[in-house]
């Protein structure tokens, strides 16, 4: 399927005159090549995340967050940042949606701080530059943090 991509870019420079031997040709393959795989992803995630959202009310996960036990509430919330494919910069306008829905504060912002900082890409490539049991320790960590810290912004 990636070799779409390669022929679309192959075709758009020979229509341009170009060759991939010379430094312009390449650079402008790669683009061509680079940006319409970014831009066939984007609109699959796009399309996939509106599915999702369509099916998903807030109404549903403050429920959902909200009904269990405050504790077993940061725990998913936890999950649920981790298995979200989000970048940082989407998880404001995520979190701010939690808070308009009613999640409480600390399950919201535990869920915040892990969309931020775990994902299930970036723990991939961390994988490959730490063992598996410094990473566990890793993601340990973060996790005490986070439930800690919304533990105690909830009290205040």
């Amino acid at each position: 399927m990636l070799d779409i991509f390669t022929h679309l870019a192959d075709w758009a420079i020979l229509q341009m005159g170009l060759t991939k031997e010379t430094h312009l040709g390449s650079a402008v393959h790669f683009f061509i090549e680079d940006s319409t795989k970014i831009f066939v992803l984007l609109y699959l995630l796009i399309f996939i995340i509106s599915l999702f959202r369509s099916q998903l009310s807030p109404e549903r996960v403050r429920d959902y967050l909200s009904a269990k036990s405050r504790w077993s509430g940061y725990f998913l919330a936890v999950f649920l940042g981790v298995v979200t494919p989000f970048c940082s910069c989407s998880s404001i306008p995520l979190f701010m949606g939690f808070l308009a829905a009613g999640v409480p504060f600390g399950t919201a912002l535990v869920a915040f701080m892990s969309i931020a900082t775990i994902s299930l890409p970036e723990m991939m490539m961390l994988k490959k530059v730490f063992s598996l049991k410094l990473l566990m320790i890793f993601i340990g960590y973060l996790l005490v943090a986070f439930i800690a810290t919304g533990y105690l912004l909830n009290l205040l």
